[in-house]
């Protein structure tokens, strides 16, 4: 089986992605996506597993000619490609209206013009507006917003199909979730982040407004479904529940008390939506999954910085941590390495990290043996390669293969390890910093006296610019 994925590359595209290649009977998965958000995490991290080959096509959905020559052949058409609600978006509702609307008409008259057998459109809840009572597929639509009333014209565009292939067309609730390519510019997510970064989370209204949600592996599961030609519906709805924004406030600060949230005229009832559940072979697949509640607790932590709340999100796992570790010639050697009661030095925090990722420490000094006899001690494996500074982490970046590497070094030697790491080529480097400074005075004020242990020029301090 063939499919193609339009959008494949955005945040529900990578679930689905990563969905597809699990299922038995797909044998090639070609992705159309024109890469408008930036999203990179399907080509960043590990290739998804399963036996498909996976193809990626850069073009435009209103490319007539390039949408029907990727369509060709194929055996299911999934459409997630269209422009969602932003700030920079909203304002601009010809935008909705070219991609969402005409956009999914052109894909309309590519797969029937090659005879597609299957297609599958994601559209959204934003079709059905504020109806009185619970929105069910039979429901009038009656969208309130541009967004609303471009995806509502994009199914319009592809409803004549219906008698002419397998058509499915889900309408989706808020989706909620983390994966490499996650939006944080929706309420669930937003809030999440927010909560992540120590930030206040600003809530528009009273809060008591209802929106359906859906966590992003349920919607993908759904999609795929549809996909694999196991739904019998034309038009159904990806929704686990339909919960009031304050709920989702709560499901954080049960996580963290410490939350500031900030009401925006508080005294304003905004309108919601409550949309009927998914399908009932989505239903049972949400009834094993975590609830909101708890997948939080799980999102916060893989998004945190602060280590007391969770593991760190990093979307491309490195492949080793290693310590930058000349140091031993400092007067405050021992905190700058190990720490002390109160802060983390490179040591504690390169273990802590690797602990947390799952991964090995590496370290590299060939000519101290203060360092090594302390490596030796936390059991982490010294290279005894370096001469100088730069070469630390020429080794580290051979080492990895290619990979990518999380540096560990103090606050004030970061923009130096940064800049030595990319000028070695290390662009998919991760970096972290301890708690312990090298030098109260800064970076440039220290002398590196140990032989061999040359320091690069440092940068020139004048801003540039660019035309």
């Amino acid at each position: 089986m063939r499919v193609l994925v339009t959008g494949g590359v955005g945040y529900v595209g990578w679930s689905v992605v990563h969905e597809l290649v699990q299922r038995d009977g797909v044998d090639e998965i070609i992705i159309y996506d024109n890469f408008a958000r930036r999203h990179y995490g399907l080509l960043l991290g590990e290739r998804p597993g399963g036996a498909a080959k996976i193809r990626v096509v850069v073009d435009e959905l209103l490319n007539s000619r390039a949408l029907r020559k990727a369509v060709e052949g194929v055996d299911c058409v999934i459409h997630l490609a269209a422009v969602a609600p932003s700030p920079d978006i909203d304002e601009k509702p010809h935008v909705f209206d070219q991609v969402n609307h005409w956009g999914t008409a052109e894909l309309g008259y590519a797969v029937e013009q090659v005879g597609t057998p299957r297609l599958v459109c994601l559209s959204s809840g934003a079709v059905c507006g504020h109806p009185d009572g619970v929105a069910d597929p039979t429901t009038n639509p009656l969208p309130v917003n541009a967004y609303g009333r471009s995806k509502l014209a994009g199914e319009r565009q592809i409803e004549r199909l219906a008698d002419q292939l397998e058509l499915h067309i889900i309408r989706s609730g808020t989706v909620y979730g983390v994966n490499p390519a996650a939006r944080f510019d929706t309420f669930v997510n937003r809030f999440l982040l927010d909560a992540a970064l120590g930030r206040s989370l600003n809530v528009n209204g009273s809060g008591e407004q209802v929106r359906p949600v859906v966590p992003v592996d349920v919607v993908a599961a759904q999609v795929v479904d549809a996909a694999m030609g196991h739904e019998s519906t034309t038009i159904s709805h990806a929704v686990t529940e339909s919960i009031a924004v304050n709920h989702v406030i709560e499901s954080l600060k049960a996580i963290d008390v410490s939350l500031d949230v900030i009401y925006i005229n508080q005294q304003q009832r905004l309108a919601g939506l409550t949309m009927t559940s998914a399908p009932d072979h989505t239903t049972r697949l949400a009834a094993q999954t975590p609830s909101l509640a708890e997948r939080r607790e799980t999102d916060l932590g893989r998004l945190a910085l602060n280590g007391a709340r969770g593991q760190p999100f990093i979307p491309v796992p490195p492949k080793f941590v290693f310590v930058h570790s000349y140091s031993s010639r400092a007067d405050n050697w021992e905190p700058v390495m190990v720490g002390t009661d109160e802060r983390t030095g490179r040591l504690r925090r390169a273990l802590d990290l690797a602990d947390q990722l799952g991964v090995s420490t590496v370290a590299n000094d060939r000519h101290d043996d203060r360092n090594a006899a302390l490596f030796a001690a936390f059991g982490v494996h010294n290279l005894k390669t370096a001469e100088r500074t730069l070469d630390e982490v020429r080794s580290a970046l051979a080492l990895s293969g290619g990979e990518p590497v999380l540096f560990v070094t103090s606050p004030d030697h970061l923009p130096r390890v940064v800049r030595d790491v990319f000028r070695c080529g290390g662009y998919t480097s991760l970096f972290a910093a301890s708690d312990v400074p090298f030098s109260m005075q800064g970076v440039e004020a220290v002398e590196v006296t140990e032989p061999g242990h040359t320091r690069l020029s440092s940068f020139d301090s004048k801003p540039s610019h660019s035309s």
